[in-house]
């Protein structure tokens, strides 16, 4: 196959040579400025975007403290039935006192579990803002 200095308007397989004429640079321009254009003319949607990520991390910080609490409980349910079982005399208020302190302990590993479900549940809905106009 020769090497063509000039294909002229038909290029390699037919193809124009050139594929980003005039026109598609326009249409490039005008579908950015389009995707530019809701936050410019439309204050409102900047608004409820900004309103959703607060909300976002509002929510991700609720899920954060509530679950930092729940563990924090379990672990000083954990230790309270270690100590008690260690200190206290041999007896039925030994016994009724680990195993308070051992289902306090299991409550707060639900409420771990629970503030976790909470979280993947309803965490992603701060971003399903409602469009306006």
């Amino acid at each position: 196959m020769k090497a063509h200095p000039n294909p002229g308007a038909s290029g390699l397989g037919g193809a124009p040579q050139d594929l980003w004429g005039t026109s598609n640079w326009d249409a490039v321009r005008d579908a950015w400025s389009n995707a530019l254009r809701p936050a410019v003319l439309e204050p409102a949607q900047a608004a409820m975007a900004v309103m959703s990520r607060c909300t976002n991390h509002a929510l991700s910080q609720q899920v954060e403290h509530a679950y930092a609490a729940a563990e924090r409980a379990r672990d000083c349910a954990k230790a309270a039935a270690a100590l008690a079982a260690r200190e206290c005399p041999p007896g039925p208020a030994r016994e009724a006192m680990v195993a308070v302190l051992a289902s306090q302990a299991a409550a707060a590993e639900r409420g771990m579990r629970d503030v976790l479900r909470f979280g993947r549940e309803h965490g992603h809905l701060a971003f399903a803002f409602p469009v306006c106009g």
